[in-house]
């Protein structure tokens, strides 16, 4: 017995020190753990910084900035982080990002779960290759594959629909408002004559100036009623068109506010567009830009509509009409169908694959691009503004695109509301977004116009 008890004994104190290495490696993982969120954290702060700063200095170089590639930081405003989606090129992965889509607006529309719509089960095995990921009884065998968002296809359709927000730099905004540090001038060199410095005498001094812009972010909605009667087989059917509704509908609304916006103004340019919850009250957009920045554009009416008129606007901009590649024309379908009358005019097909250079150019005059926007108002005065009298008018817009910037605060969703009162679900799609300059707008000219033309 006592040689049982002194081996229990030792095996008691064996467990002990066994319990007690445990708990001495638990506590170690944690600080482990801890240091190393630390680690990533600080390396994400140093990412972050060194994006701003490299963007401010970009910015410094006056390089034209092209698109982001990934986040700045912080979440997109709807608790998630902000990432740049595409679409595959995997014929098969975009079959099932297309059918995923379409299944949750289904399952938004009729407030279910996407895997209960009868359009889950019945294409269920019908992916394809991708047949066998599409289980939703095992995660990493299709169930996290089941749609909780829409995918990089309507986003996709989004951006392509638009033409003249395709033309501006845009980025994401990490928060609401976005501030981003800018330099609005330089330091001044002066002249000294050697002879003249001594100890008690100092240099006269010259700091550069700074300013931010501010971006801030205006909420974009369409809003869709569907009666309870649309069940899920007649619903079906339209969803390829709903899809396309969705995105078209938000990038027409948001490119009519940067062509057409008059925010700063209490009444609106035009005497049409005074409404509270009209769209291009949300920014201040091209038109006025360039109504405002100080150049007097150029009449074009009758004869007038011509190449060396049509430098003229390009001489307003000064210093920033110099770099073609920087510029370009805006204009509405009637002024283009003009534009192709002057011989100057270089069309799509005689300069071959570089009319994919920018979304929507069809030609080109002295090595800038012309975008045709149906939203370029053609019922203007001779004025170049909207007042129900004289509407037979239209304008060509010569925008130097660095000047604007879009911020993405939160790309397109969607999201549904049943209302029993009246037996109906109401389908609505939101996106916020901002358009800002970084100079300013009142002293520099990056907007010049032809206006009066027939």
């Amino acid at each position: 017995m006592p040689s049982n008890k002194k081996q229990l004994e030792e095996v008691l104190q064996l467990v002990k020190r066994s319990n007690d290495e445990v708990e001495a490696l638990k506590a170690e993982g944690k600080q482990n753990s801890e240091k190393l969120e630390g680690i990533v954290k600080d390396l994400f702060e140093k990412r972050r910084a060194a994006m701003d700063e490299d963007l401010v200095n970009r910015f410094r170089k006056g390089e034209h900035l092209t698109e982001m590639t990934g986040p700045i930081g912080g979440d997109a405003g709807d608790g998630s982080s902000p990432v740049i989606v595409q679409k595959s090129a995997d014929n098969n992965v975009r079959r099932l990002q297309e059918f995923n889509d379409d299944v949750y607006v289904l399952s938004k529309m009729l407030r279910v779960h996407p895997t209960q719509t009868k359009m889950w089960k019945k294409n269920q095995a019908a992916v394809g290759e991708l047949r066998k990921a599409v289980n939703v009884a095992t995660t990493t065998q299709g169930g996290n594959w089941v749609p909780v968002e829409l995918s990089a296809d309507v986003i996709d359709k989004f951006r392509l629909a638009l033409k003249v927000g395709a033309l501006f730099k845009r980025i994401q905004m990490p928060t609401n408002p976005y501030d981003v540090p800018v330099v609005s001038a330089d330091a001044t060199p002066k002249l000294v004559s050697e002879s003249t410095v001594d100890s008690a005498s100092k240099f006269t001094a010259s700091t550069p100036t700074t300013r931010k812009l501010r971006l801030t972010a205006q909420k974009l909605v369409t809003r869709t009623v569907f009666s309870e009667e649309a069940t899920e087989d007649m619903v079906t059917p339209v969803l390829p068109w709903l899809k396309d509704n969705l995105a078209i509908s938000m990038a027409r609304g948001f490119e009519n506010a940067l062509v057409n916006g008059d925010f700063t103004s209490v009444v609106h340019m035009d005497s049409d567009s005074n409404a509270s919850d009209n769209v291009v009250k949300a920014y201040d957009g091209i038109r006025r830009t360039a109504k405002t920045n100080g150049v007097a554009g150029v009449d074009m009416g009758s004869t007038n509509f011509t190449t060396a008129n049509m430098r003229t606007v390009r001489s307003q901009l000064g210093k920033y009409g110099v770099d073609p590649k920087s510029l370009v024309w805006i204009c509405g379908p009637k002024a283009y169908q003009k534009l192709l009358g002057l011989a100057e005019v270089i069309t799509m097909e005689k300069y071959g694959t570089a009319a994919t250079i920018v979304t929507g150019e069809l030609a080109r005059i002295d090595g800038i691009p012309v975008v045709v926007s149906e939203f370029v108002r053609e019922d203007l005065n001779a004025s170049g503004y909207y007042d129900s009298t004289v509407a037979t008018k239209t304008e060509m817009l010569l925008c130097w695109t660095p000047g604007f910037w879009i911020g993405d605060r939160r790309l397109m969703t969607l999201k549904t509301f049943e209302d029993i009162q009246v037996d109906q679900t109401i389908l609505v799609t939101t996106m916020r977004a901002a358009l800002g300059t970084p100079y300013d707008p009142t002293t520099e000219s990056m907007v010049s116009f032809g206006f009066n033309i027939a």
